[in-house]
């Protein structure tokens, strides 16, 4: 997982994000730490361009949100979104989610499109979901001939692959 020293935060921010969420606060409406479930997995690309192997999706992002198509995430303003960005191996744990029924998307940088489970994750207190290794086929036609930037969603790149 991304830690601290990989975002440029301090010893500090690492332990606040450690101790959340916050087990002090009174209200009902707050869903403390044993009220939360986590889900993890491991995310595989497949590269159509290299005799369709595998390689692993090294730093997507991946976010548990709504059910949605695929990349609608982005434009959902209500409900909650439950982020992290997968290791150098594709691994990738959320932990601390809210209970509720969420799909898992992600965007893997240098590839264009947005992956999304077609599954629905429900989460409940205390729930540990293993979700394996999760496959991503990325659209593809053919070989590249000529690409500008790379798939990456930043302006520095194709903002309009993301």
């Amino acid at each position: 997982m991304i830690t601290a020293r990989h975002c440029g935060m301090t010893l500090k921010d690492s332990v606040e994000i450690e101790s959340w969420p916050y087990n002090f606060t009174p209200s009902k409406d707050f869903t403390h730490a044993e009220q939360r479930g986590q889900v993890s997995g491991q995310l595989l690309v497949r590269n159509w361009y290299n005799d369709k192997e595998f390689v692993q999706g090294q730093y997507a992002f991946v976010v548990l949100a709504a059910p949605r198509d695929a990349g609608s995430w982005q434009h959902g303003g209500k409900g909650y979104q439950f982020w992290t960005q997968s290791d150098n191996n594709g691994r990738v744990e959320i932990k601390n989610v809210r209970p509720g029924l969420h799909n898992l998307y992600a965007w893997v940088h240098g590839f264009i499109g947005n992956y999304k489970l077609d599954l629905n994750i429900t989460i409940q207190p205390r729930n540990k979901i293993s979700l394996g290794t999760l496959i991503y086929d990325p659209p593809w036609n053919g070989p590249t001939l000529w690409e500008i930037g790379i798939s990456d969603c930043t302006a520095a790149g194709r903002p309009d692959a993301c």
